[in-house]
């Protein structure tokens, strides 16, 4: 009730017009109703009932509701918009509608049926649809940049997905690749565990032959010692004699260096093919060619393959007598006889495997080439490495002499060819042209010309005095590993990464290559040829010895190496064939 009174201007009460104090109470209390709704059970109107005292302890309650409420400090409410009744709303409507009986009759009822109920709290209020219809609008517009929001985060979150998922599939599929790689390496390892359990005996061997040589060698440095002192007796009783005899020899012995460092290439007149021209070649009788035909059919390997300590990369035969030489990734080379394959000498300098060697057509050097990109001539007689060719920047794969033995060629993965003269351990030139590793390296007979074969699937032509290519030829679909040629000089022969041969004649103005062989899938890591270039011979790394008769294109496989075969070549005289693995043995076929 305190509150309901607050803001009440007493001054504003009707109390009639005739000043009696029974309208007056009667005319205070409607004026009470009118501007606040008032519940007269709750005013004191004291113990005695007097109007008199009434109307006074009626303004003593409504100056102590005004006191109470200074007190309370009650705080304003805040300012909203009151939704519109609907007596209020009727009354504007027929307002407006100029409707003034009607009006006027909804005003009379209404008070009616208002003093009846007493209250107006019963009535409804007309809703406000304007305004409902902006707040749910705003929430309309909330929810649609929600959505726009969560529109944008899920397309962010299907990229991240997709992202996601592409490096999932690279991973898988590199982890896979991965798997292979251990499995193949796993594979190797036990292999080469295997090739260690077979290298201990020879190991133990090896190291009984070590000391046994090296009390060899005390011996015979003892006997050189006392040789050497009974020369050197010798010499002081010739005196003058022996001293002009040896300044004779140094003479003779400066004389033949001046030649060897001054020497010019060959001439092709002191390089005479002595097999005869090519037309003398085919002009032999047929029946004379068949006779020097090596009979591939009839080819037998020994009952027991020579036995080394190491896998074995490369052989070469000696120019004029029954032996052989190997080239071991143990860095070691070894001059084995023939046919028993009876160690005869060997030779270790390099720092890491070995990939080929050549004799010198004197058969008194030794050539090698190894991983660590150096080439080492060995002279028998001093026997001692003699000269260190360390020029190339990488792997050398290829070694091979002229014909005369005044120069070698080295072939290398620095994508080169240099050639070396031997007499004055000088380089004489580098032959750059090729786009890859060059793999092979070959001296065509009695020439100067040099082929060349290499990663980049081609095989080159150069002129050795000038250093110019002089024919690229084209074939092969995969890296080239070898090239020879036969003695005759005008079949040349090369073979791939694919198991590819291809047989070629440069001496035409047409196609030069006569044929090709397919003899995969495996690789052929080498190729050997015989006199006229009617027997082909190929080192195919399923450990198999393939041979190829280029007149009918038959070939002929023989089996009995154990994994891939590394090299193949003839004897000097033709009658065997040696064959060379990586299961450490050499075989004989003859």
């Amino acid at each position: 009730m305190t509150s309901e009174f607050e803001g009440i201007d007493i001054a504003q009460l009707d109390f009639g017009n005739d000043g009696s104090e029974e309208e007056t109470f009667e005319q205070t209390l409607q004026s009470l109703e009118k501007v606040k709704r008032i519940d007269i059970a709750q005013l004191d109107f004291g113990n005695d009932g007097s109007e008199e005292e009434t109307f006074e302890q009626t303004l003593k309650s409504l100056e102590k509701v005004k006191r109470r409420e200074k007190e309370k400090k009650i705080p304003k409410p805040k300012a909203e918009r009151a939704p519109e009744s609907t007596e209020d709303f009727i009354r504007n409507f027929l307002a407006h509608m100029g409707m003034k009986k009607t009006l006027e009759t909804f005003q009379q009822e209404w008070l009616k049926a208002k003093v009846q109920k007493g209250s107006s709290s019963q009535f409804s209020y007309l809703p406000d649809i304007h305004q409902q219809n902006e707040v749910l609008t705003l929430k309309v517009r909330e929810l649609e940049q929600k959505i726009h929001e969560l529109q944008d985060v899920l397309k962010t979150a299907a990229k991240r997905y997709e992202k996601l998922r592409r490096g999932r599939d690279y991973h898988r599929l590199h982890h896979r690749q991965a798997t292979q790689e251990r499995d193949r390496l796993t594979k190797d390892l036990q292999r080469l565990r295997t090739q260690l359990d077979r290298f201990q005996p020879a190991l133990d061997g090896m190291q009984k032959k070590y000391q046994s040589a090296m009390k060899s060698k005390m011996l015979a440095t003892l006997q050189r010692d006392r040789l050497s002192a009974k020369v050197k007796t010798l010499e002081n009783a010739l005196g003058k004699e022996s001293t002009t005899g040896e300044e004779e020899l140094e003479e003779k012995d400066e004389a033949s260096e001046e030649e060897i460092i001054d020497a010019p290439w060959p001439s092709l007149a002191a390089i005479a093919n002595p097999m005869g021209s090519d037309d003398d070649l085919f002009a032999l009788p047929e029946d004379q060619l068949l006779k020097e035909r090596i009979d591939a059919q009839n080819f037998t390997s020994a009952a027991k393959p020579i036995q080394t300590q190491s896998p074995i990369a490369n052989v070469v035969a000696h120019p004029r007598r029954k032996c052989f030489a190997t080239a071991s990734d143990d860095g070691v080379w070894r001059v084995l006889g023939l046919p028993d394959g009876e160690l005869i000498l060997t030779g270790a300098g390099h720092t890491s495997w070995m990939s080929s060697a050549a004799f010198h057509p004197s058969g008194a050097v030794l050539a090698t080439s190894s991983g660590d990109s150096t080439v080492r001539l060995w002279d028998f007689s001093r026997q001692s490495c003699v000269c260190v060719f360390a020029e190339h920047a990488s792997v050398v794969w290829d070694v091979a002499f002229h014909c005369t033995g005044d120069f070698l060629a080295s072939s290398s993965s620095d994508c080169t060819i240099r050639i070396w003269d031997v007499g004055t351990a000088k380089n004489r030139g580098c032959l750059r042209g090729h786009a890859d590793s060059v793999n092979g390296v070959t001296f065509k007979p009695h020439s100067n010309m040099l082929l060349s074969c290499s990663a980049d699937k081609t095989v080159s032509m150069w002129d050795s005095r000038t250093g110019q290519c002089v024919q690229t030829l084209f074939g092969h679909t995969n890296a080239v590993n070898s090239v020879r040629c036969s003695e005759s000089g005008h079949v040349i022969v090369s073979c791939d990464a694919d198991g590819s041969v291809l047989l070629w004649d440069v001496r035409g103005v047409g196609d030069p290559c006569l044929s090709a062989n397919k003899l995969g899938p495996y690789s052929a890591n080498s190729v050997a040829v015989d006199k006229y270039g009617q027997c082909v011979c190929v080192a195919s790394d399923d450990g198999s010895v393939k041979v190829l008769y280029t007149a009918e294109g038959s070939v002929v496989v023989h089996e009995g190496h154990l994994d891939g075969v590394q090299g193949v070549c003839f004897t000097h005289d033709y009658s065997s064939l040696l064959s060379v693995s990586a299961d450490m043995t050499v075989r004989v076929w003859k």
